[in-house]
């Protein structure tokens, strides 16, 4: 199944969270296309040819749009985002809980969030959720992530020191919609000095769960540790 990386608006505004995104997806085992605002409203999202739409910093998002979303999600689609989606509406007006507030099951005590970078760790019932890919991680590092955030029917599946929830994915319809709650920006800093595995993993157990796999995996023998998945850096 195909995947979209959408690019929200002006690059030069998103580029961090954009080649963090997609240096994520390349890592966890996914090419993707690209594929602009005005192609959205004029329904190139088929779910019969595409797996997967992500949102990095797609913080401004008008309704056609976001309409067109719910329905690829509502028909099977999962959507993935990093950051804050639709947390504008296409006139750049605060929207509470944002544009998809409803897709991704979640809501925000104010228009425009706090941000804060905490510890971030598994919650008690991620590994059910995640599997194998998540076995052995305790902290996932720090992230940066917005604090006035709560879930309206989705599953937090990790939460920061001070219970920022975070990672979490959201059943609508019948499809999924997974949640970050983090800058995917900060993943290319993670590869850069290669600590990227907890984020990285953790993103590859939530995609499983939503019932995406690579068609290929890598992964090196450790020794007496067995095998990893290959690094970015190795």
């Amino acid at each position: 199944s195909g995947v979209e990386a959408w690019s929200g608006g002006d690059d030069h505004v998103y580029m961090n969270s954009w080649e963090g995104l997609t240096n994520l997806l390349k890592d966890v085992g996914f090419s993707y296309d690209v594929v602009s605002d005005d192609c959205l409203k004029q329904g190139a999202l088929k779910r019969d040819e595409l797996g997967m739409l992500v949102l990095p910093m797609g913080i401004r998002m008008d309704e056609r749009a976001g309409e067109a979303i719910r329905v690829f999600v509502r028909e099977g689609g999962v959507v993935l985002a990093d950051f804050a989606p639709g947390l504008f509406n296409g006139l750049m007006r605060p929207v509470r809980g944002g544009v998809l507030a409803d897709v991704f099951g979640v809501q925000s005590a104010g228009a425009l969030p706090g941000m804060a970078r905490e510890q971030v760790g598994l919650g008690g019932g991620a590994r059910d959720r995640l599997g194998q890919k998540v076995e052995g991680l305790s902290s996932l590092g720090t992230w940066l992530s917005a604090t006035d955030l709560t879930p309206a029917g989705a599953t937090a599946l990790a939460r920061t020191s001070r219970g920022t929830p975070v990672l979490m994915a959201h059943e609508y319809g019948q499809g999924k919609a997974i949640l970050l709650n983090a800058l995917a920006r900060d993943y290319q800093v993670w590869r850069t000095l290669g600590t990227e595995m907890p984020f990285r993993q953790s993103v590859a157990g939530v995609l499983r769960w939503a019932g995406l796999t690579p068609r290929v995996e890598c992964s090196v023998h450790a020794g007496r540790y067995g095998e990893r998945p290959l690094q970015a850096t190795e």
